[in-house]
């Protein structure tokens, strides 16, 4: 009996032990189902463990760890959850703002998003849905969906001449249809961005990379056409800084 007491005892410390590793090294979260479930067994075998030797401080400690860990299981809202390790690219150059926004858009297509929604809906065939996309592109392969200038709203808090910040919303519907048919949370990531902001040290350029949003989703076909994209993008800024 002490033996087989024993043996629980270590094995709750471990499940205990091991939880707050996890969470430690970033491979669980304080919510998921895992911290819970792994706290609430290691809870339960140290209390019998603890129970058995009267240590009875222990047993406390540990019977609030159980009704914790319990009620956390059953009120915390268990969303699924993925971890992503973004990577930026930034780019720093010394040309002036207006010529470095002039160089990127010499290559981005700016189709009249009217007419090319239509032509969209109209497209009955995936030929005819690249032409479309073909006569919308520049030369980068990408195209302008919309802009936003960041700068005009940090301008209102400012007294005199203040650093321009735009934000170019950039991409191509081919890509993220071949990303967003096997991976449909790519949608939430294309069309991409591309910032131009002014700072002290000169204009960033900056824009995170298709393939690290991607990568935790596993997929080679969607991996293939994220790189695709993310190599067109950053040759653009890294021409248009020169």
């Amino acid at each position: 009996m002490t033996v087989a007491v024993n043996v629980l005892g270590w094995v709750g410390v471990v499940a205990l032990l091991s939880a707050y590793w996890l969470v430690s090294i970033q491979k669980t979260t304080g919510d998921s189902r895992m911290y819970q479930g792994m706290n609430l067994l290691g809870a339960i075998l140290v209390l019998i463990n603890s129970s058995y030797y009267g240590a009875y401080p222990s047993v406390g400690v540990n019977a609030a760890w159980i009704a914790i860990g319990i009620y956390a299981l059953a009120t915390t809202n268990h969303m699924p959850t993925i971890s992503v390790a973004l990577r930026r690219v930034s780019v720093v150059s010394s040309r002036p703002f207006d010529e470095i926004v002039r160089r990127l858009m010499g290559t981005i297509g700016r189709p009249d998003m009217t007419a090319f929604h239509h032509a969209m809906v109209s497209a009955t065939t995936i030929t005819d849905l690249e032409k479309v996309v073909q006569g919308a592109v520049g030369s980068s392969g990408l195209m302008e969906f919309v802009r936003f200038d960041a700068g005009e709203v940090l301008r209102h808090e400012r007294i005199g001449p203040s650093p321009r910040s735009l934000r170019l919303v950039v991409g191509n519907p081919i890509l993220m249809k071949e990303m967003a048919t096997v991976v449909p949370d790519a949608a939430a990531y294309a069309p991409v961005t591309i910032l131009v902001d002014e700072r002290s040290d000169r204009v960033h350029l900056s824009y995170d990379l298709m393939a690290s949003l991607l990568a935790p989703y596993g997929s080679p076909t969607a991996l293939a056409a994220a790189r695709d994209l993310d190599t067109k993008v950053v040759a653009l800024i890294e021409t248009a800084a020169q």
